[in-house]
């Protein structure tokens, strides 16, 4: 470890389990949008990919019955989902034990800077990452 200088995390599976509340988010956008619906194990698979695309190749939606669904799922994800995660046992201790080594942090995510930040500031993330 001596000659690294900084890591970057990843907040989806990596540094916390965000899985719920993405599923809860396209379930309700799904619904609300009367899409055809998938199973809890289709939806896991659309976790990562922009919301948009998701809806268009997924749901073989055009562009802006695209965009507008990934709009109401992302009010969805941030009103009421966003914080139905939880770190993965020991994140926290290897975060905490990184610093102390000196070791610059940070986070990179496809997450909006306004989530990423809300999420990480709640869990206690920000603390150790720049």
């Amino acid at each position: 470890m001596k000659n690294i200088k900084a890591v970057i995390w990843d907040i989806d599976g990596t540094l916390l389990n965000t899985e719920q509340g993405l599923v809860s988010a396209y379930q309700y956008t799904i619904e609300k949008q009367q899409l055809s619906s998938k199973t809890v194990e289709e939806i896991k698979g659309f976790i990562g990919p922009i919301p948009q695309n998701i809806f268009k190749n997924k749901f073989n939606l055009n562009s802006q019955a695209a965009q507008f669904a990934a709009d109401i799922f992302r009010n969805r994800y941030k009103q009421y989902d966003l914080l139905k995660a939880y770190p993965y046992d020991g994140i926290i201790e290897v975060l905490r034990e990184i610093q102390i080594r000196g070791i610059a942090q940070a986070v990179a995510t496809n997450k909006r800077q306004d989530y990423a930040l809300e999420i990480c500031k709640h869990f206690g993330i920000d603390k150790y990452c720049a």
